[in-house]
């Protein structure tokens, strides 16, 4: 071999020496360096965080009645990077969800992965709307459990109870004062699908289950709080007083029994 043929040939060797010392280098520097790193970004492309809503806890009468109680609902999510056709998908449920079709067809072209498209829907809308979906093989929206809160009395008992918030707080009255105690905990799961959709159950990740609240029971007797309104109606009716109060209490222990103020409201 000649001198310029072992010259090439020893350059050669170094140059792929070089060039897989480089790709070692960087394989090092993907796999240990960067490890976290891509592997928090893969999880952000393929994992999907899904909030666990607690039950708030319901507020009772001393007989265990109701006096504030938690009506189910769904909230409409889509992933983004499964609708294939928003414009479809839209004008299928756009009706149901009483939404303008190129507004819902605006939320639903999107990349996220974790789009509300509508809060408090009722359940048997929710329903339809997965008919229509698995009708028309319709994919990447999806339900969350949810709830409003209600109160089976309306006005009765209003500045007692208070009543909740479009954020879920308590406002006045016992939901604002036992709120810490009603309104639970959320928890959360991480969720991985394929490219159908289907969530992949061996991959699931980390979860954290709801807490829900305490129910809440009161010495109000809504036998006697009926009662006490009737009258009081009648008093404020008669006589038209800028503000009437009546409170009804068990002497030998101090329990408020009845309570009642005019003028009155629907916590609904």
């Amino acid at each position: 071999m000649s001198r310029a043929a072992k010259v090439r040939a020893i350059i050669a060797c170094f140059g792929l020496a070089g060039c897989f010392t480089c790709f070692s280098a960087r394989l090092v520097q993907l796999q240990v360096t960067q490890h976290d790193e891509y592997t928090a970004l893969a999880a952000q492309k393929h994992v999907t965080k899904v909030p666990i809503y607690a039950r708030r806890g319901a507020i009772q009468d001393a007989h265990g009645e109701p006096l504030a109680d938690n009506e189910p609902l769904k909230n409409v999510i889509a992933d983004g990077s499964l609708v294939v056709h928003p414009e479809k998908a839209a004008a299928a449920i756009a009706d149901l969800l009483q939404m303008d079709v190129s507004d819902l067809q605006e939320k639903l072209t999107t990349s996220r992965r974790y789009v509300v498209i509508k809060k408090e829907v009722p359940e048997q809308v929710a329903d339809q709307i997965a008919d229509r979906l698995r009708l028309q093989s319709i994919k990447g929206i999806y339900f969350e459990q949810d709830s409003q809160r209600v109160y089976p009395n309306g006005q009765m008992l209003c500045h007692v109870l208070g009543f909740m918030n479009h954020e879920h707080q308590g406002v006045q009255g016992v939901e604002l004062t036992m709120d810490q105690y009603l309104r639970g905990h959320d928890g959360f799961r991480y969720i991985e699908r394929d490219r159908t959709g289907k969530e992949l159950v061996p991959y699931r990740g980390q979860e954290r289950p709801a807490r829900d609240g305490y129910n809440v029971r009161l010495t109000i007797d809504m036998y006697l709080q009926s009662a006490v309104e009737q009258e009081l109606d009648a008093v404020y009716k008669k006589y038209k007083p800028e503000m009437a109060t009546v409170i009804l209490m068990d002497p030998k222990t101090g329990r408020v029994m009845a309570m009642a103020n005019r003028p009155d409201f629907d916590p609904n």
